[in-house]
Parts: structure tokens; sequence; C-alpha cells
């Protein structure tokens, strides 16, 4: 019994080594042209120097091998090979040319290896200003085709079929890198890490005490905070480094399908197992666009955030929302003498950059790249508060741009909406003050529990419009279109979407005669036209949210709720032009001021001369589609004439006029102020215009007629004035007017004017509607 008694009081007696902390070690180095920053935890600081040395060495070999910029580099030596058969390349370049095929094949292309003759030409014609000739982009697409690029496994070759085929991976290169670097650092047993090359995080295990490292995703004001742990985040950002050609803003991201820099402003963060997959798909996303991208990226099990600055908060954003708003903040790490001393510099020359243990230091953020936008202004100004309406009588402010009706209950916090039936399961509306005619309108939304939920579109006063259906009660139906009597369903949406989780939905509405799309996850659920003939909608009408009936409880959430109105006629609707934008061809002067009127740089100019007069199009015209683009000096007086008589009439009244007025100046000038149907949109002398939808004095506007028999609807900037069949309106009879005339750009009170150009119009084009 004795030695057993010892063995037990040795095991008492003899302390536990003690385990020492990770302390928190930060690296720079500048590596494949960009800044490469490295934050790891270790148990000392030779260790954490060693192991970033190492993982910064690896990513300077891989430059060796992937760089498009250094001609002595290997995925240089197989471009000068293209057009020579197969060639061995080694693992790495092998590995990053296999992940980029795969991508390739199944974005058809929108992601693309061989894009470097596109590349090439395209530096050159942003350094000079031009788009690239015809002939060289023609030449260029020759040599370009993720096709001509193929890969033997077995034999670890690689072929590019064409001569003068060009390799360029900046799309997935530093992806691949950071995943390398990272690999390293694993096994130099450094698990907690976090790998920042030049905006792509690749990160292992969670900083000690976090469930994540937290970091930023997004360009500009209008990023989302992320917790990344064993994954990787790519922001591809077409916002930057752009170029002005004749008017149209291109990015330095190529299109591989045209050879031309991109043209939407995007700004794509991919969120996928690996750096390589991440960066490539932010890449393919970009180029695809908001829907298809976002379909691709999911095909992937990847997660997506697409920036449109096109569009604009629907709410109030105050704090970002985090990607999960019900979880609670993590607080931020106590500080450790590894953050408040300057590790050792290692012989490569690798940069230390300590920094203070705060909430702030702690957020690894990406950089940013400039946004801007030319949507609705957002309704209402930002808070951080949470907002409420409906239900009790508790105080809570009301949410800004928008009211609230019924006993159900709303509220935003940092830009999310939450939605629940009242206490007595009363239903309800959250009604936008902002009215809309054509519209994109895209978040995402969640679904806790069994509940009813509408999105409503152009609300009619009494409470009727064009709504989409998000019912989480049994068989309730997704994306199903209601209007009136009529509804379309999708069964399949239904399996698609996913109850308690987070789902990305867009709605966009075009036409007089609405048409209404509907995408989840980027795939297309809904496509309707309901019927115009006893219409439960309204030509110009507030978005809702509709709260009806499920269980007491049950919550809808939706966050990065953003909006963009959208001219009325869609994309399939073909005009051609009544202004070449270089002269006055197909157009007649009505009066002796022949130096009245110019064409400049793709603008037709009414000036300030004496008198009134005005240009009318040479061909007469009865039933169409009619666009273009305007601007008012101060003080304007004018108009556009539809189907007006060559007789001499006042054209005003032989066909119609709609007005373009200066409305605060002409209503203090005239004696008597304006009548409704003398100010700015309006029918004149017949038709008050329904909304105010002018921009500022001096902004290019946008007009839309829709001219068809008897039936004018008109909308400015996407907000339609009108609906009307002019049979049925005051003033002349319409039945004495023109059933077909000219179609004139009327300017009058110059000597008002101070300004050279009175009124400026670009973009005339008219679709003609076939006479039945």
């Amino acid at each position: 019994m004795r030695p057993l008694l010892a063995a037990v009081l040795l095991s008492v007696v003899l302390p536990a080594p003690a385990v020492a902390a990770p302390e928190r070690y930060e690296y720079r180095k500048i590596v494949m042209g960009t800044q490469a920053r490295i934050v790891l935890y270790a148990d000392g600081e030779e260790r954490a120097r060693d192991a970033a040395a190492a993982a910064f060495g690896r990513m300077e070999a891989l430059d060796e091998v992937l760089s498009d910029w250094r001609g002595d580099s290997e995925l240089a030596r197989l471009s000068a090979a293209a057009g020579s058969g197969a060639r061995p390349i080694g693992d790495d370049l092998f590995a990053v040319l296999d992940r980029a095929q795969a991508i390739a094949r199944k974005s058809a292309g929108a992601f693309d290896v061989t894009v470097g003759p596109y590349v090439a030409l395209w530096r050159a014609a942003r350094e000079a200003g031009v788009l690239p000739a015809p002939d060289a982009l023609a030449a260029a697409r020759a040599r370009v085709g993720f096709e001509k690029l193929r890969l033997d496994a077995e034999g670890r070759t690689a072929t590019l079929e064409t001569a003068g085929m060009a390799l360029d991976l900046g799309g997935i290169g530093k992806g691949f890198a950071g995943d390398a670097a990272l690999a390293v650092l694993r096994e130099r047993g450094i698990e907690r890490a976090l790998v920042d090359l030049g905006g792509d995080l690749v990160a292992g295990e969670a900083p000690p005490g976090r469930d994540g490292w937290r970091v930023d995703a997004g360009c500009g004001a209008a990023t989302r905070p992320h917790r990344l742990a064993n994954g990787a985040i790519a922001t591809s950002g077409a916002t930057e480094q752009s170029v002005v050609v004749d008017g149209v803003r291109y990015s330095h991201i190529v299109d591989p399908r045209t050879g031309l820099g991109l043209t939407a402003p995007l700004c794509v963060s991919v969120r996928a197992a690996d750096g390589a997959t991440a960066d490539a798909l932010a890449s393919a996303a970009s180029v695809l666009g908001r829907r298809a991208g976002r379909a691709l990226a999911r095909s992937f099990g990847a997660e997506i955030q697409v920036i449109d600055p096109r569009f604009t908060p629907a709410f109030p954003a105050g704090e970002t929302a985090a990607s999960e708003p019900s979880e609670p903040t993590t607080p931020a790490e106590p500080a450790t003498p590894a953050e408040s001393t300057t590790p050792a510099t290692p012989a490569d020359a690798v940069e230390s950059d300590p920094s203070g243990a705060n909430e702030s230091s702690d957020r690894e953020a990406a950089p940013e790249a400039g946004a801007g936008g030319d949507g609705v202004a957002p309704p209402g100004s930002e808070t951080s508060a949470p907002r409420a309406a409906g239900g009790a009588a508790d105080g809570a402010p009301a949410i800004a741009g928008w009211s609230a009706e019924g006993g159900a209950r709303f509220a935003v916090e940092g830009g999310v909406l939450t939605a629940r039936l009242g206490e007595d399961g009363a239903g309800g509306r959250l009604r936008s003050a902002a009215p809309f005619t054509a519209f994109a309108l895209a978040l995402e939304v969640r679904l806790t529990g069994a509940l009813e939920v509408g999105l409503l579109a152009r609300e009619t006063g009494d409470g009727r419009g064009i709504e989409v259906a998000l019912d989480s009660r049994g068989d309730g139906a997704i994306g199903a279109v209601r209007s009136g009597s009529e509804s379309w369903a999708n069964d399949a949406a239904r399996e698609r979407f996913r109850d308690g989780e987070w789902n990305h939905l867009e709605l966009r509405v075009t036409g007089f005669d609405p048409r209404i799309e509907v995408w989840l996850e980027g795939e297309k659920i809904s496509d309707v036209r309901p019927a115009r003939d006893g219409a439960a909608f309204a030509p110009c009408g507030p978005i809702a949210f509709v709260v009806r009936g499920g269980e007491v409880g049950a919550t809808f959430e939706a966050r990065d709720v953003v909006w963009r109105p959208l001219p009325v006629f869609a994309e399939d609707v073909r005009f051609a032009p009544l202004f070449s934008g270089r002269d006055l061809s197909g157009w007649e002067i009505s009066d002796e001021a022949v130096d009245g009127y110019r064409a400049v740089d793709g603008r037709l100019e009414l000036l300030n001369v004496a008198g009134a007069g005005y240009l009318r199009t040479v061909d007469d015209h009865r039933d169409f589609r009619l666009r273009l683009d305007f601007r008012m000096a101060p003080r304007t007086n004018g108009g556009v004439f539809l189907r007006a008589a060559r007789n001499g009439e006042n054209p005003a009244f032989s066909g119609c006029e709609v007005q373009i007025l200066d409305d605060a100046f002409w209503a203090e000038a005239a004696e008597a102020g304006l009548e409704p149907t003398q100010r700015h949109g309006a029918l004149y002398g017949s038709v008050a215009p329904g909304v105010d939808a002018a921009r500022p004095i001096g902004e290019w506007n946008t007009l839309e007629v829709l001219y068809h028999g008897p039936r004018l609807a008109v909308a400015l900037n996407g907000r339609a004035l009108y609906d009307v069949d002019t049979r049925a309106v005051p003033g002349k009879p319409f039945t004495e007017r023109a059933p077909r005339g000219f179609l004139g750009l009327q300017r009058t009170g110059s000597r008002d004017v101070e300004s050279e150009v009175v009124l400026a119009f670009r973009r005339i084009e008219i679709a003609p509607i076939e006479e039945e």
C-alpha cells in the first residue's frame, strides 16, 4: 500500500505545466504587386515570425509561376509557346488552371483565363481614352476562349491551341496564393491565422475566444461585417479604375465575351470554402451581373453579396446590420503583451505592424472601392435607433419614409426590417411614401414560423395592387403573383425557398401595362403581365409590405432592402433614333431663327434667341412609344408636341403638348399662379400630373410616352404622370385633333432665360406601334 500512496501524493503535489496563451502578431510585405498582410496567433515571437516569413516566401514563389507581368514567369513561358502543342507545367500552375477551367465551364466563359489578348488591348485603350478598333478586337477575339486551353491531368501538360494566346490569372491568382500561404502556416502549427492579399481574405481557425475573424466585405460605405473562419472572401469591384468614352463609363475589369470593360458598376463579394474559388467567382459574377452571378455562386455552395450603387437603401441603415442580426455581438478581445510590443523583423525584411487590442483593430477590413449612384433618394434620414410602427401605442418613432396601418408590428434596426402580427393576430401593412411605376427592388428575406407576407407594388388608394406572395404556412405560395382576381404560382419556388434562412429576392416591374418579374437566388420564378381591363393597380403607387395571417410570434425579416426606379419601357422595346446626334436631319425649323437650334456632342440644343419656336419631325406619326432625355435651364418654358397638325394651328391644340416648365419661377411670375394643367409634365390644358417626378433644374430627365389610339400615357423619370383615355379629358375634344401628326420640341419665353441653352435633348427615340 505504501508505494501506491506515494504515487497518489506525488500526483497531488506536482503542479501541471502552465500553457501560455497564444499572442497576436501581424506582418506586412509587398507581394504579387500588392500589400500582403498576415495576422496570426502563436505561442512565441520567433515561431510567429518564422511562420510568416515562410508564408510570404510561398507567395513570392507563386508570383514567379503565376504572374502575367513578369516575362520570366512559368505562365509567361506557357503563353509564349501558344500554338506549339502540349507543354509540361508544374503542379501549382496546373492546379490553378484546372480550377479556372471548372469555373469557366460552369459560367459559360464569363470567367476565362485566356482573356490575355483582350486585357492587353483594353489596357492600351484605357490609356488612350478610346475604344479598341473593331479589327483589333476581332483579331484578339480569335485568340480568346477557354475551350482553346486543354489540360492533361495524367501527363501534367497544358495546350494553348492558337498562336498568340495569352493567359491572365488576375481573377484567381491572389486567392490561390492566399490558400497556399495559409497551408504553409498550418504546416507549421499555426491554425489561427488570416491572410489578406490585396483584399482577398483567407482565414483559418478563429482568434481565441471568438467565433470568427471580423472582416468587412463590400465597397465604399455599403459593406457588411462578416465573421470568417476556415474560409475565404474575395471582392471584385467594377467601380474603380474606370475610363469614360463617348459618355459611357467602362471598368478596368474586362468582359471575356466582348473584350471591353464592364459598364455595370457592381461590387461583388463572394464567401467560399477557399480563396481561389472565392476570387474567381467574384470576377465571374461581376461579368454575369446580379442575377446570373448569384445563381453561379450558389451552384458552388458560396455566399454572394452584390452591391449596385445605382440602388438606394429603402430603410434607414444606422449601424450596418450584421450577417446574422439576431446573434449577439462578441466583445473585443482583451489586450495582450504581444499587441503592445513590436515583434522583431525577420531576416527577409518582412514588415511588422502590431496594433492595439480594441474593436477596430480586430476588424480586418478589405479595401474600399468608391460607390455612387443615381437612384431615388432614400426615404428619410439615417438613424441608428430602432424605429417601429403599427401595433400598440408604445411611443416608438415612425420609420422614416414609410407609414404603417393596422395592428401588425413593424420595426427597423440597423437597416433590418422586422414584421410580426399583432398580439391578437391582427395584420397590417407598411407603405412607402415614395410612389413608383417601374422599379427594381432587391432584398434578402427570412421567414421564421408560419406567416403570410405580401410585397405589394403600384398600390391603389384602397389597398389593392400587384402582390408577390411570401407565405411560409404549410402549402403557402412563394413568388406567386396576384392582381385582382388573377393569380400565377410557381410550385418549384416553394421548394427552393429556405424557411428560417436568408433568401435573396429581386422584384422588377416595368411597363405602363406592367410586366412583373421575380427572381429567387438569381433564378427567375415569375414573369407575368396582369390584364389592364379592370386593373387592380395604380399607374404609379407606393410599395408596401403586407402581413396578413399565421402564427402570433412568427417573424418576417428583410435586410439589404434596396430599390431603383427604372425606365417604364423595358429592354424588349426596340427603339429607332429620331436624332442622329450629329445634325438636324429629319427635323424642320418652324420659325426664322435658323441659328436657334444646333446639334453638338450628341445633344440637340434649343438656344436662347428672341421669340418662340419649335423643331418638328419631317415625318408624321400615329401610334408610337417615344423616349427622350431633356435638360432645362432656369426659367424655361417649353414642351414636347405630339401628333400635331401642319395646318398652322397651335400645335398644343391641333395635337397636344407635354409641358416642360420651371414651375417655381413661373408660378411666381404668373399673376394668377399656375393651373394644375399648366405645370411641368402636364398634358397642357387637359390633364395635371399625378406625381411630382421632376429632377432639379439642370439635371437630365427621361420622358416616356405611349400614344396608342385614344390612349395616352406619360411617365417622367420612371413614374407615370397619367394614363388616360383622351376622349374623356377636358379641353378641346381630342376627336377634333389630328389622329396623326408631327412630333415637336418647343421653346418659349426665351427672354426670361439667362442661359445660352434653353432646352437640351438627347437620345430621342421612337418605336412605332403597328396599326391594327
